[in-house]
């Protein structure tokens, strides 16, 4: 387990994982006891953050991140839809 460095919000990495130029990271907040998921591509250069909601599996999240982030998008658009 390592703490990541210079981050206000004192977040510590659980775990983490990477190949194919992504890097996975999950992360607990000790102040807010927050668990999430960041995924950075780094042959494009982006970076995504997933909060992991409650009665998520945190290490599901983990392993299928891209598949969390198109759920979350699609439950936002239909809320979008139904307002």
């Amino acid at each position: 387990m390592n703490e990541t460095t210079g981050t206000m919000d004192q977040r510590v990495e659980l775990d983490s994982r990477s190949g194919f130029g992504l890097v996975v990271r999950l992360l607990w907040c000790r102040q807010t006891n927050q668990v999430s998921v960041e995924v950075t591509d780094k042959s494009l250069g982006d970076t995504f953050e997933i909060e992991v909601r409650p009665g998520t599996s945190p290490r599901d999240v983990f392993l299928h991140p891209y598949a969390h982030a198109a759920r979350m998008a699609s439950q936002g658009a239909e809320r979008l839809m139904a307002s």
